[in-house]
């Protein structure tokens, strides 16, 4: 005969209260006898049970503290769940699976108690002896059940966050489309203390774990999964362990690189690392769907590790239950068949489990004694997840995980096109064809001077025709023009940036051609600095294969007093003097030492070295020749 103990609220609607949406219990039925086992106990459920969900006969270890299953079998019309057992206890029917389909169940859940009959070849009586069963005793069995097993079965989390817009470099981010149901749910953004920092978050939206990789070291990872150490605890204890163990805790964690169910691993991204090293094309993180051993590895992970009593023994244990069975499981057949051999396994690897753990924790594991009565609740409790998961919404997440596309677990990064830096190429003509004189510059007049011969010479800063070079070159005069508004004048330029013209009395004139290799008359470097060309005079010797070939403008200090500068553009004898093969051109630039040589010849104070030219200016005409 059987009973059902007698709580202030049913039983049955306690369980149904506190067990998550996808797992259900009958309510806990006490089994006393008169005469010796073994006892068949059924359970007739008025509907039959989906193909989706499972069920097994489990019973409450006062010992343990913790519902253990028993063999059990489901009849062909999936009516009658059976199991033989061989000892009295508070036993209760666990049925899990999806929502949807435990749903059409929570009827016939509800009505457990009554619907348990026993047969057999002795007289099961009802059990009096209740009061041994207090209600806190079977509210804590009742609670296990909804924090333990609901846990496993049903995975959803919310989305993660990211603060702010993504970094202004990225041009664009590639992810599945966010939706609940999704295997990993993403986020990309920037940092807060940091806003060209590119921050990138996963979170596992399912009952196990995924292994993980990036395509660039990031600058930084967090991981929740490892917020108690775990991931660094079993890396550092599978290192001081030897054989199939060792490896199979490396294995299980992906090496460390390990994300758990309903976990959130974030990482932090710079510009110079996504745009040296990432392949375009490649993802920037990928999250990699693990083996059957690994899905059983998540699974257990997330429901071993709240059970131990120390966050360093829990961790490891997770693991070891898992990797000591691991060839068991692998050679198995698909995941169905390695839920079996992995319950099959576990049961004997108790001791070998707590031998491994003390061993590895040294001085640091609990006294032996409870270590291994610990390790026998885990094991224990292990198998009852292992028992229900199989038909499963874990499990069957996880076979269509395989036929999900790869995209739906990597997020991709474009950045924004860099456009080389480019020298400003300036050609100025500040005469209209009929001599004009645009009214953004102002012409001076020196004509009072010494007259200047201009040959005709053309300008080496010439585009066009009709430009003009004079003599002497103390003049200055090395890019000029002839307005015919002004017959027998030139107009010539020093400083484009002040738009001052010196307007010079000249002889020689007449059409000049396009320089053949036009060279600017005026520079300015990347550091700012103006430099113009330099047309003979008096200098020194500077150490071969070097000459002067363009002076500095010099600068005003504070008090508005020029300030000369000694760096000097040099160019190689045989070289070109500018370096125009990249978008943005370049010049050596040096510094003479102060001390010269009886020759007239000077070291080096600081060698020649490219700087890169910003802008550089050439002038043309479009007015006839003079």
């Amino acid at each position: 005969m059987l009973r059902a103990p007698q709580l202030e609220l049913d039983p049955a609607e306690a369980l149904l209260q506190l067990l998550a949406d996808d797992v259900i219990a009958g309510a806990p039925v006490e089994i006393t006898a008169t005469g010796g086992g073994p006892y068949t106990i059924e359970r007739h459920y008025p509907d039959p049970l989906p193909e989706d969900v499972s069920a097994t006969w489990a019973y409450f270890d006062e010992e343990l503290g913790g519902w253990l299953p028993a063999q059990s079998s489901l009849s062909p019309d999936r009516q009658t769940l059976t199991a033989t057992v061989d000892h009295l206890s508070l036993w209760s029917d666990i049925v899990a699976g999806a929502k949807s389909s435990i749903d059409t169940v929570k009827k016939a859940a509800s009505q457990a108690g009554g619907a348990v009959v026993a047969f057999g070849g002795n007289v099961v009586e009802a059990g009096e002896k209740l009061a041994d069963w207090s209600e806190e005793k079977l509210t804590d069995a009742a609670t296990w059940l909804s924090h333990g097993v609901g846990a496993v079965f049903s995975v959803r989390v919310d989305p993660p966050t990211c603060s702010g817009d993504t970094p202004d470099w990225v041009e664009d981010v590639v992810m599945m489309e966010e939706h609940s149901s999704n295997p990993v749910l993403w986020c990309a953004g920037s940092n807060e203390r940091d806003a060209d920092i590119l921050i990138v978050k996963a979170r596992v939206n399912r009952g196990y774990g995924y292994g993980y990789a990036t395509g660039v070291e990031p600058e930084w990872e967090e991981n929740t999964t490892n917020e108690h150490g775990f991931l660094d605890t079993v890396l550092g204890v599978s290192g001081d362990l030897g054989g199939t163990i060792a490896s199979s805790m490396e294995e299980l964690t992906f090496n460390g690189h390990f994300v758990g169910a309903g976990e959130q691993v974030t990482f932090a991204f710079t510009e110079a690392s996504v745009r040296e090293d990432l392949e375009v094309g490649d993802p920037l993180v990928q999250l990699e769907l693990p083996n059957a051993v690994g899905f059983l590895f998540g699974v257990m992970a997330r429901v071993v590790v709240p059970m131990a009593e120390s966050t360093l023994e829990g961790p490891i244990a997770a693991v070891m239950i898992i990797a000591a069975c691991a060839d068991a499981i692998r050679t198995a057949d698909g995941v169905a068949g390695g839920i079996k051999a992995a319950v099959t396994c576990i049961r004997g690897q108790a001791e070998q489990v707590a031998q491994a753990l003390a061993s590895a924790l040294g001085p640091r594991a609990a006294d032996p004694a409870r270590l291994g009565r610990s390790i026998g609740k885990w094991v224990g409790k292990a198998s009852i997840y292992l028992v229900l998961v199989g038909p499963t919404k874990t499990t069957i997440d996880y076979g269509l995980a395989h036929t999900i596309p790869d995209s739906a677990r990597r997020i991709s990064v474009y950045t924004t096109t860099v456009v080389s830096p480019r020298t400003a190429v300036i050609t100025i003509n500040p005469f209209t064809a009929e001599g004009q004189l645009d009214p953004a510059w102002t012409l001076i007049d020196e004509t009072y001077a010494s007259n200047v011969d201009c040959g005709p010479y053309p300008s080496e800063a010439g585009t066009s025709s009709n430009t003009f070079a004079c003599s002497p070159t103390a003049a200055s005069a090395f890019a000029c023009w002839a307005p015919p508004t002004h017959p027998g004048d030139v107009a010539c330029v020093t400083d484009p940036t002040t738009h001052d013209l010196r307007l010079l009395s000249a002889s020689g004139l007449g059409p000049t051609e396009p320089a053949q290799d036009p060279l600017p008359f005026f520079l300015e470097l990347a550091d700012g600095s103006h430099w113009q060309r330099r047309h003979g005079g008096s200098g020194v010797s500077y150490p071969d294969p070097y000459y002067l070939y363009y002076d500095p403008v010099p600068t005003l200090n504070d008090n508005g007093v020029k300030e000369p500068s000694r760096r000097v553009v040099v160019a190689q004898y045989g070289q070109e003097v500018i370096d125009t093969n990249a978008a943005q051109w370049s010049v050596f630039v040096a510094e003479p030492s102060d001390q010269m040589a009886p020759d007239g010849s000077v070291s080096w104070l600081v060698p020649p070295a490219a700087v890169n030219v910003t802008r550089a200016w050439f002038i043309e005409s479009t007015m006839p020749a003079p």
